[in-house]
């Protein structure tokens, strides 16, 4: 009997040890880069493109650009009175003259100097896109922290003006100024979460990085930047 119960009490222990790491779990500036560099879609397809054109240009550099013909013929032909089998076979090749070749090449080569200069360029935007959403995000994080501190406080003068309103201290105007201060704070925290949650969902969507508003952000980057 008493060894479930042992069992029982050490996974708890066990959930209790795991959800503190959990909770400190955060996902800095030069991780959120890092992903950029490796996994955002816009980067993934600028490179992909790259090796499109490096397979062209496998292709290109083919000396024969095209597959021998075999042709054949057979049929009956007659000659003096006899009746002959007859048949032909031939094979063809074609054959590049010229600068064919090499000027096909080098317009593959240029096409993939052409990829790669556009990757670099879309690495830079992305980069630049994700920092900037960072900011963005540690921003509206501290100002969540500040808007919820602001709602804390306008509740308890609320409680407070109720309690003195009990006692016959304040009139019921000031319950109901308390009521109103307290009902802005809670718009306002509620107007902030709504976009934080819209600026997780567009960071997630540009670095493909679905669970990222489970981690939290570290804003130390942010703080020393501001």
């Amino acid at each position: 009997m008493c060894a479930p119960r042992i069992v029982v009490v050490g996974l708890l222990a066990a959930c209790a040890l795991v959800r503190p790491i959990q909770a400190q779990e955060s996902v800095s500036l030069g991780a959120l880069l890092a992903r950029a560099r490796e996994s955002a879609p816009a980067v993934l397809i600028a490179r992909s493109r790259i090796e499109e054109a490096r397979s062209a240009l496998v292709a290109a550099s083919v000396k024969f650009q095209e597959n021998p013909e075999v042709s054949a013929a057979a049929g009956p032909r007659w000659a003096g009175g006899e009746t002959l089998a007859d048949f032909s076979v031939g094979v063809s090749q074609f054959f590049e003259t010229g600068d064919r070749r090499q000027s096909r090449i080098a317009m593959t080569t240029a096409d993939i100097d052409a990829a790669t200069a556009e990757a670099d360029r879309v690495v830079r935007d992305t980069l630049r896109d994700a920092a900037s959403r960072y900011y963005r995000l540690a921003s509206t994080l501290e100002l969540l922290d500040t808007v919820s501190k602001a709602r804390d406080t306008a509740a308890e003068v609320e409680r407070v003006a109720a309690r003195r309103f009990a006692l016959g201290d304040v009139a019921v105007l000031d319950v109901n100024v308390a009521k109103t201060t307290r009902a802005r704070a809670d718009a306002e925290v509620n107007v902030t979460r709504a976009d934080l949650a819209r600026q997780y969902g567009q960071l997630s969507s540009l670095l493909n990085w679905s669970g990222l508003d489970a981690l939290k952000v570290d804003r130390r980057e942010w703080r020393r930047v501001t």
